[in-house]
């Protein structure tokens, strides 16, 4: 059972914190953005049953790495959907060509930063082998011209490197 003294002995939750998200880009650029939501994915290893003295046991057979999705604000010059559209080009040709991977996987780093201090990142999580799978659509409305437009996109991930 969880005291008193304990409960209060336990630290913060991390509440207020932003992602910070660095991709090079194909122009050498390095295109740097905060994120709204970032859904972190982390390698999952299925085990398959072999039998052994009479019983099953388990053992690794596997390790995938899900998608990774992220909600961007969009600017205010439509910035992150030209920026997803640019990269998608490179994926495909308008003849329905597909690239070389090497010409649209991309390295991206999250940094996951204290609103308190912006000065060194709390975690760091480098994937590799990114590249954007699918997109929500546009959801533009005329109800309220106060409400922000957001941009969610999966990405396809090849792995992972966790540095903090």
């Amino acid at each position: 059972m969880l005291e008193r003294t304990q409960a209060h002995a336990l630290p913060e939750p991390a509440l207020a914190t932003l992602w910070y998200l660095s991709v090079p880009f194909t122009n050498g650029m390095i295109y740097h953005v905060y994120a709204e939501r970032v859904s972190a994915t982390f390698p999952k290893t299925s085990f398959r049953p072999r039998p052994a003295d009479g019983k099953n046991k388990y053992f690794p057979e596997s390790t995938d790495l899900d998608g990774l999705s992220i909600t961007f604000y969009e600017m205010y010059d439509y910035r992150v959907h030209k920026w997803l559209s640019e990269w998608r080009k490179l994926i495909k040709d308008k003849d329905g060509n597909y690239s070389p991977a090497a010409l649209y996987k991309k390295d991206m780093t999250l940094r996951l930063y204290a609103r308190t201090n912006m000065s060194s990142p709390i975690y760091t999580v480098n994937y590799i082998g990114v590249a954007p799978s699918d997109q929500a659509p546009l959801d533009l409305q005329f109800d309220d011209e106060t409400q922000r437009i957001t941009v969610e996109t999966q990405f396809s991930v090849d792995n992972q490197e966790i540095e903090n």
